[in-house]
C-alpha cells in the first residue's frame, strides 16, 4: 500500500474531519499493520546525534507536521536521505563484535572511551619519578577512572601513542581530563578500525558531526595483528560494566 494511505490512516486515528467520508470508510478498512510502520519506522533514529537533524524539528514545526504520525513519516523519510543503501540495518550490525556499544546511550560510549585514555596515562606514569606529579594524577582522577586505572595500571599493552608530557602539565584535573579523553578516543577509533563499515557507520552517527569527523581521521590501522587484537581486548575491558 502506498506510504500516503498509510499516513492517512494513522490521521483518521486522531479524529480529523478533513477527510472525505467516502476516503475515510476506505482507510478504516485497511489493516492496522500497514500504519505501523510509520510509527518506529527505524530504531536507530532515536540513538541519532541531533546534530545530524540541524534545524529539522523547526522545519517540521514551520510546515504544520506537529502530529506524532507525520513527524514520524518526515523523520523516517530523512533518515532515507541520510542512510546510504550498502549500509547494513541497525538491528543486524547489533549482533557484530562490538555491535552492543551502538545500543546504549552516547554518555555511556564517552565514559568507555575516556577509561580508554587511562592506558596512555598509565604507560606514561611508569617514566614519572616525581610525587608531586603522581599526587596530583591521583587527584585529578574521579573514583570510578582511579578504580579503573588501578585494575589496568600494571598490564601490558604492546602500542604506545607517545608521552602525554606530564612534566609540563599545569596540574589542574580540567586539562588531565581533556587529555584522558582525547588518547582513549584516539585508541577507541583505532580498535574500530577492523569493524564492519556499517558498524563504524552507526557509531559516527551516535556521535556529533564534529566527534565524528574526528573518529573518521583517527580511525586507522595500526598494522599490527597483536597490537589491534589487545587494542580490543581493552575496548571491551573497559566497556565492561557500562554497557
Amino acid at each position: 500500500m502506498h506510504p500516503k494511505y498509510a499516513l492517512l490512516k494513522a490521521l483518521v486515528d486522531r479524529e480529523t474531519t478533513h477527510v472525505a467520508p467516502g476516503l475515510r470508510q476506505k482507510l478504516e478498512e485497511m489493516p492496522a499493520a500497514i500504519a505501523s510502520w510509520i510509527t518506529d519506522p527505524f530504531s536507530f533514529l532515536d540513538h541519532l546525534d541531533t546534530s545530524w537533524l540541524h534545524g529539522v524539528n523547526k522545519k517540521l514545526h514551520q510546515i504544520g507536521l506537529s502530529s506524532s504520525p507525520m513527524r514520524a513519516f518526515a523523520r523516517s523519510t530523512l533518515w532515507l536521505s541520510i542512510k546510504p543503501r550498502q549500509i547494513l540495518p541497525f538491528e543486524t550490525v547489533l549482533a557484530f563484535p562490538m555491535g552492543n556499544i551502538l545500543q546504549h546511550p552516547v554518555n555511556t560510549v564517552i565514559e568507555g572511551y575516556k577509561r580508554l585514555g587511562l592506558y596512555d596515562l598509565a604507560l606514561d606514569a611508569r617514566r614519572i619519578v616525581q610525587t608531586d606529579i603522581l599526587q596530583a594524577i591521583a587527584a585529578s582522577l574521579s573514583e570510578d577512572q582511579k578504580a579503573f586505572y588501578k585494575s589496568i595500571q600494571h598490564m601490558p599493552t604492546p602500542i604506545d601513542f607517545g608521552r602525554l608530557s606530564l612534566e609540563r602539565w599545569d596540574k589542574q584535573p580540567s586539562t588531565l581530563q581533556t587529555v584522558i579523553e582525547k588518547r582513549g578516543f584516539n585508541r577507541f577509533a583505532k580498535a574500530l578500525y577492523p569493524c564492519h563499515p556499517s558498524l563504524k557507520w552507526y557509531l559516527q552517527h551516535l556521535l556529533n558531526k564534529d566527534k565524528a569527523a574526528m573518529f573518521n581521521s583517527l580511525c586507522t590501522d595500526v598494522k599490527n595483528k597483536n597490537a589491534q587484537h589487545t587494542l580490543q581486548e581493552e575496548v571491551k575491558f573497559a566497556f565492561k560494566g557500562l554497557l
